[in-house]
């Protein structure tokens, strides 16, 4: 398949890597289309359905066969120990639910101002084509076009990584050196040795999707990905660290407690971090920034909005996956109706709709990596709550004051005492005596999550009554 408007650009010399950087930097309607639907024509086929059936069918026949009800319940029951994980979620998104609400409710009359009356319908769903990202499961990338503040200073992530020549290897280095400066443990040069940090230029064929290993062996640790110089890949390579300073944290303890209390709290470790980096003071403070900020009620908005469209906008998504999941093991979606299920979640959910009609010839959920490689995903959703939960415990004990969303914990050995206690233990607790470690409570709870937000949300729910906007997106329809 060939873009119309770009010959250059087909689906047999081009990496989804190059897709997604297309996604995130064009604003043509026509050419994000192109892209989004050559995907999914690709990876999401009705051959590639029908493998999934098989795949579904004989994944219960085994959790079955173990005396669980379905596959679904066997994850939820071995990676979480039993707990309710199905409730525990629906309780946590309730609460975070407004304010999502309140930032599809902006994002849709900003992309309604942008690409007109023709394409986008201002009470209905946002086509899923338009948010900078193939899924999307984060929407950062259209930050040029929904930013509250324009004229108002403010940090361009993105363009401050190319300004500076960041490359994947600087990056994993400043997040080794955050880490450092809390008192905890460094990398090996081994590790920076032995890990791709970026595309190999000799002609290899990598598998580029991030992740980080622990060889087991208490000193080989490596990190995989193609890192560009993006906000994006900035986030994901911290994320990446913070599953390598786990790893080295708990590298002494025997092989059977070398992981986390449940997968949510290995996924939180760098996105902690991430919230001290990314203040404009840490940013001054090692460089990144030539002149000390500027604060402004104005900077303030601008900057939660760009944090709020990574881990806000992510929320539903990341629920969505094991949910759609789970509602296909038990039975809840049929065979019959695999894509309009998908769409009905995220049309629920996330307020999303398909750019085009999408038949049961197609299985759009395999487009995204985790669903087609079978990767557990609510252990994203969860690890968002717990990434403010342990961000808001280390600002505590560092003796930090004023917003939470200014925090910086760069340079606290206090902190680090506390976080190495928590990575240390490994997963010999269950999760709630190892929660309760570093915050003082055993529950997970978005008030911390909200609290960081709240300057934000507060402005969403004033300029959403002033533009006279509809909170919401009305009935699915199947055809969309």
């Amino acid at each position: 398949m060939q873009s119309k408007r770009h010959p250059s650009l087909n689906f047999e010399n081009i990496f989804f890597k190059d897709l997604e950087q297309f996604m995130a930097t064009s604003r043509d309607y026509q050419d994000l289309l192109w892209a989004w639907h050559g995907w999914r024509e690709s990876v999401a086929n009705n051959d590639a359905r029908q493998d999934y059936i098989n795949y579904t069918r004989l994944s219960n026949e085994g959790a079955r066969n173990n005396g669980y009800e379905d596959a679904g319940h066997k994850l939820r029951q071995t990676l979480y120990r039993g707990e309710d994980v199905l409730e525990e979620a629906a309780r946590l998104w309730a609460d975070l639910k407004p304010l999502f609400m309140n930032l599809h409710a902006y994002v849709r009359r900003k992309l309604f101002n942008f690409y007109g009356s023709d394409v986008i319908d201002i009470t209905g769903p946002i086509p899923a084509h338009l948010l900078g990202n193939m899924h999307p499961r984060a929407w950062t990338n259209i930050m040029d076009i929904v930013i509250p503040y324009p004229a108002a200073k403010t940090v361009d992530f993105t363009a401050m990584i190319k300004e500076k020549n960041l490359t994947g290897v600087d990056m994993a280095h400043m997040a080794d050196e955050f880490f450092k400066s809390l008192g905890m443990i460094a990398v090996s040069e081994r590790f920076f040795k032995d890990s791709m940090f970026e595309k190999p230029t000799d002609g290899r064929q990598v598998v580029c999707y991030p992740a980080s290993f622990d060889f087991f062996n208490r000193r080989d640790f490596r990190m995989k990905m193609c890192a560009d110089a993006n906000f994006e890949d900035f986030l994901i390579l911290h994320h990446e660290m913070g599953h390598i300073q786990y790893f080295m944290q708990y590298k002494d303890l025997p092989l059977p407690f070398r992981n986390s209390p449940n997968p949510a709290f290995h996924e939180g470790i760098g996105d902690t971090i991430v919230l001290s980096t990314v203040t404009s003071q840490h940013l001054h403070t090692i460089g990144l920034l030539d002149e000390p900020p500027i604060e402004s009620f104005e900077t303030e908005i601008n900057f939660l909005m760009q944090m709020a469209l990574d881990n806000v906008a992510f929320m539903p998504f990341a629920y969505n996956v094991d949910l759609y999941r789970w509602k296909v093991f038990d039975g809840n979606i049929s065979t019959e109706t695999l894509n309009q299920g998908w769409w009905q979640l995220r049309f629920d959910m996330e307020g999303l709709a398909p750019p085009e009609e999408r038949g049961e010839d197609y299985l759009d959920a395999l487009s995204y990596f985790h669903i087609a490689y079978d990767v557990p995903h609510i252990r994203y959703f969860l690890s968002r709550i717990l990434t403010f939960q342990f961000h808001e415990a280390l600002c505590n004990v560092s003796g930090q004051t004023g917003p939470l969303h200014q925090c910086n914990i760069f340079g606290s050995h206090e902190a680090g005492d506390l976080f190495s206690e928590l990575l240390s233990g490994g997963s010999k607790l269950p999760w709630d005596d190892s929660l309760e470690i570093i915050t003082g409570t055993r529950r997970m709870t978005v008030e911390p999550f909200l609290k960081y937000f709240k300057p934000l949300e507060d402005w969403l729910i004033k300029e959403n009554e002033r533009n006279g906007d509809v909170i919401g997106w009305g009935p699915y329809n199947k055809g969309s």
